[in-house]
């Protein structure tokens, strides 16, 4: 690292090395620049061994980091291989699970879809019998409210002497006829109103009907009675150019009510019973298929096998999950060697980079420097020539004369700096200054 400082020196005392004064005065010259020199070397030596030391401490980061790659590749290899043993023992046992779960599911399907069917089944024939049950109530309710209107028409056509002469007519003959007909029309739509709200099936359906009958009936039966009454005290005239009805029109419509009300009556009792078949047996069980019934035994069966089957497969699917998380955790681990591999080349070409520029800093420095002692060095030297024309030892300042022959302090002015060798021995104490 220092070669070139050295044979910067090297150079240096070769030149300077000459005999005599002149070869003192230059050793002395010599020691001072070495004592510049080296501590500038030295530190420029400390400063270059920090980049040599990063570039070191990163080739062994590298070299580690390599290590570490090769050993996370082959935990990946391992891991690798284990997870295809481990998934080519699990392969059949997770075949087989989902072979029975998927043949559970298409059993579930199928009964699913059978109860289903069979439900909407019997919710229709459901329907359909209480459809038929609330028609056979209507007509049961009709024909009762046939029966009771045309027994009421039967009984007013048979008493119908008495009938015009009661209270309920009598007031009538008191009134004027539009009044009459007003008050009669008025309450055969009262009536008619109220069977169309009671109109249904039960005891209200069929006093609905009757009242439905009775709203037509009525008040026809009460203008004819207040007519009759009118013709009878000559208050009006008859219709039929006779004063009194035959009594045959009374009975005859009482007979044509009485077999009304006999049809009325056989319509309720004799009505038909509802014709819609009820659920069978086999769609019974069918609409139970998930619950019960040789449907729900199938899924049963086929449940207990895909839970035997999944029970046998366990234990190799939880191996082949473990395996699975171990080679995924040495991919991650890889990733990170390589990372770390990556880092540590980079830091590597940058300390190589950094030691690199630092060498040839130092080389600039020292040849610089080598360059300004040879340049001092040549200007001492220069120097020393012309004191030596002149008389003058080297090492001595001020001028001392050249030895031999030799001096002594009497024949020198003054105390005398000895900067070399002291060949006139004026500095005998050793301490730089002569003739003290």
């Amino acid at each position: 690292m220092f070669r070139y400082s050295a044979a910067a020196i090297a150079g240096l005392v070769g030149k300077l090395h000459v005999g005599g004064k002149r070869g003192s005065r230059s050793l002395a010259v010599l020691a001072v620049a070495l004592g510049l020199l080296v501590p500038l070397v030295l530190l420029v030596g400390s400063v270059s061994a920090d980049p040599a030391s990063d570039l070191s401490e990163a080739e062994s980061r590298v070299a580690g980091a390599e290590a570490d790659v090769s050993a996370a590749q082959q935990q990946l290899d391992r891991a690798s291989a284990d997870y295809d043993s481990a998934a080519k023992r699990a392969e059949q046992p997770a075949e087989a699970a989902r072979s029975a779960q998927a043949e559970v599911r298409e059993i579930r399907t199928e009964l699913a879809t059978e109860q289903r069917d069979a439900r909407a089944e019997i919710a229709g024939l459901e329907e359909a019998r209480s459809e038929e049950e609330e028609e056979r109530d209507e007509a049961v309710s009709s024909g009762i409210g046939i029966a009771l209107a045309a027994l009421v028409a039967a009984a007013i056509a048979l008493s119908w002497g008495w009938f015009r002469a009661s209270p309920i007519v009598a007031p009538l003959v008191r009134m004027q006829l539009a009044q009459a007909v007003a008050i009669c029309v008025g309450g055969g739509f009262l009536l008619l109103v109220i069977g169309a709200a009671l109109a249904g099936d039960g005891v209200a359906g069929a006093i609905g009907t009757a009242l439905v009958l009775l709203a037509f009936i009525l008040p026809t039966a009460l203008l004819l009675g207040r007519h009759s009454l009118e013709v009878e005290r000559d208050e009006a005239k008859p219709q039929f150019g006779r004063k009194r009805m035959p009594e045959w029109v009374p009975r005859t419509t009482a007979g044509i009510f009485l077999l009304l009300f006999l049809t009325g009556l056989s319509i309720s009792l004799f009505a038909d019973e509802p014709e819609a078949a009820s659920p069978s047996a086999e769609l019974s069980r069918e609409a139970e298929a998930l619950e019960r019934g040789p449907g729900a035994v199938r899924l049963s069966t086929a449940k207990a096998a895909a839970a035997r089957t999944r029970e046998r497969a366990a234990n190799p699917l939880a191996q082949r999950a473990s395996a699975r998380a171990d080679l995924r955790g040495a991919k991650r681990g890889l990733r990170g060697a390589e990372a770390d591999l990556a880092a540590a080349e980079a830091d590597e070409q940058r300390s190589s980079r950094r030691l690199k520029s630092a060498l040839k800093a130092e080389e600039r420095k020292a040849q610089e420097e080598a360059e300004r002692e040879q340049r001092r060095i040549e200007e001492e030297e220069d120097e020393l020539g012309e004191e030596e024309s002149a008389g003058c030892e080297s090492g001595y300042s001020p001028c001392v004369p050249s030895y031999p022959p030799d001096v002594d302090c009497a024949d020198v002015a003054g105390s005398v700096t000895v900067t070399g060798s002291d060949p006139h021995g004026l500095d005998a104490d050793g301490d730089g200054i002569g003739c003290e």
